[in-house]
């Protein structure tokens, strides 16, 4: 399961906050940047165009010059002597006259009478003489015309900047289509982003939780971004594991119970047959001799032990299963505690028939709970004892890092066992017998799990959570239990300890 990632976050890990910032300064300023720009290529561009149109301009009017400083022109004659002027004139050519005195009296403009006389103020006729005026649709020049040394009138020269302003209208069409179309798509774009970066994530997200509290299928989730939509998302994600595996383990507990009655009930079931009818038949029958009365104690006996035993199994699992239970753990030498643990078991093997070796040489301190690590070893034999066949043997054995292994150790197991002893003292139980099967070896540590062997050995009935306890006191004392069997040898049980310090 992941692992919860921290709530308080500093300021320099707030990804979104910096990304919606840099958002709106992107959707603010590009847009003033984009402008700036096209002004200055505007600029530019105008101003060449200014340069060109300029000496074209300038050439234009040079020609009507020789043509308007002719001093005929300024003189009263008939209109037909003016007939040139108006053939140079045009749309986009206006031509007017000035008498000395201020009095115009020709403007190619006025279609309807291009002659008559109007009066100009002084100040405005000779203003702006001998400059090339320029403003946004015109051209003008103002000269005035001299003869033997005296003006006799002034000419003004007016074009049109058609082409101009016909190339800023197109300009301008084709200036503001693209920056319209850049700003649409500019804003379009920070709307996508938006989306996919914070209504996608969180629309989903919120699907997902709905789902998940009306308890329907959740697939996983991968978010690679690591914003806090990507940490909000991983924390959903591991609340919903952990919510998950909770709930698992409710139904495996729950299944786990379900499984402890029924097998509780069958086991039970039987010795307390068997002990009812023996009693019955102590208490009832009345020719029974002495002989089959001690046999029937006997049994009684024996049928009772095996309750209690399951009863104390069955109290131990539940000690070792519970979450508020703590084991009580004591620094303790290695070897004396080894000698206490091992001793009794030579005169219930010599009854079997069975050959104990045991040895120890362990060096180092342990911190254990001497009960549970009794109960484990107990358990251990127990099991070895019940698949060990009269006159085959037994080893025990407990050896720290600093000594070498048993020599009745196993030739197929001993390289493996050597590995562990590295950095480990070693509880070591093992008999010679038949075999368990390698897709059993890993199963014979899960609570009530019975081999077909364990079913079929007469006598010997077990409730199939002595291993279970096993690896669960080794699991509690930061440990683990292996275990390697193989035909012809046996089954070699290997407990690893952590030592607390060398002696």
């Amino acid at each position: 399961m992941g692992e919860w990632l921290p709530i308080h976050r500093r300021s320099d890990d707030m990804k979104i906050k910096y990304w919606l910032l840099s958002t709106y300064l992107l959707v603010m300023l590009m847009p003033v940047a984009a402008i700036y720009i096209l002004y200055l290529l505007v600029s530019e561009y105008d101003q060449r165009q200014d340069l060109r149109e300029y000496f074209e301009i300038s050439e234009r009017i040079a020609d009507m010059e020789k043509v308007l400083e002719d001093p005929s022109l300024y003189q009263t004659q008939s209109v037909k002597h003016y007939t040139r002027l108006q053939s140079i004139a045009n749309d986009t050519i206006q031509i007017e006259l000035f008498r000395y005195d201020g009095i115009r009296f020709f403007n190619s403009a006025d279609s309807t009478m291009p002659f008559g006389y109007q009066p100009v103020h002084a100040d405005m006729l000779f203003q702006n003489l001998y400059q090339l005026r320029k403003n946004s649709r015109t051209y003008s020049l103002k000269k005035p015309v001299f003869k033997d040394g005296r003006i006799i009138g002034i000419f003004q020269i007016t074009l049109a900047r058609e082409e101009w302003i016909s190339s800023v209208k197109t300009r301008t069409f084709w200036l503001v289509v693209p920056l319209v179309a850049f700003f649409l798509l500019l804003y379009l774009a920070v709307v996508w982003l938006l989306n996919r970066k914070l209504n996608q994530p969180l629309v989903r997200l919120m699907g997902r939780m709905s789902a998940f509290a009306e308890n329907r299928d959740v697939t996983e989730w991968k978010y690679h971004s690591r914003d806090e939509i990507g940490e909000l998302i991983h924390h959903f994600e591991n609340m919903r594991k952990q919510i998950e595996k909770a709930q698992q383990a409710v139904l495996a507990e729950q299944r786990e119970k379900e499984y402890l009655v029924a097998a509780l009930a069958h086991d039970v079931k039987t010795p307390l047959t068997s002990i009812r009818a023996y009693a019955e038949a102590l208490f009832l029958s009345n020719h029974l001799s002495d002989r089959e009365r001690r046999e029937y104690r006997t049994v009684l006996f024996e049928k009772i032990a095996y309750m209690k035993d399951m009863l104390d199994d069955l109290t131990m699992y539940t000690a070792l299963r519970s979450s508020v239970r703590e084991t009580d753990m004591a620094e303790v030498d290695g070897e004396e505690i080894f000698e206490m643990l091992f001793a009794g078991y030579d005169e219930l093997c010599q009854e079997k028939g069975v050959l104990l070796q045991t040895e120890i040489s362990v060096s180092a301190a342990l911190r254990v709970n001497a009960s549970h690590m009794m109960r484990l070893v107990d358990n251990l034999m127990n099991n070895a004892l019940r698949y060990t066949n009269r006159g085959r043997s037994i080893g025990l054995s407990a050896v720290s890092s600093d000594a070498p292994l048993p020599s009745w150790i196993f030739a197929p197991f001993r390289q493996e066992i050597e590995e562990l002893n590295q950095d480990h003292v070693l509880l070591i139980v093992q008999n010679e017998g038949e075999a368990i099967p390698d897709e059993l070896c890993e199963r014979i540590f899960e609570p009530f799990f019975q081999t077909d062997l364990a079913r079929s050995k007469e006598g010997t009935s077990s409730f199939g959570l002595g291993l279970s306890i096993a690896a669960m006191i080794m699991n509690n004392h930061g440990g683990n239990i292996r275990v390697w069997s193989s035909s012809p040898y046996g089954t070699t049980f290997v407990c690893c300890l952590k030592p607390e310090r060398k002696g």
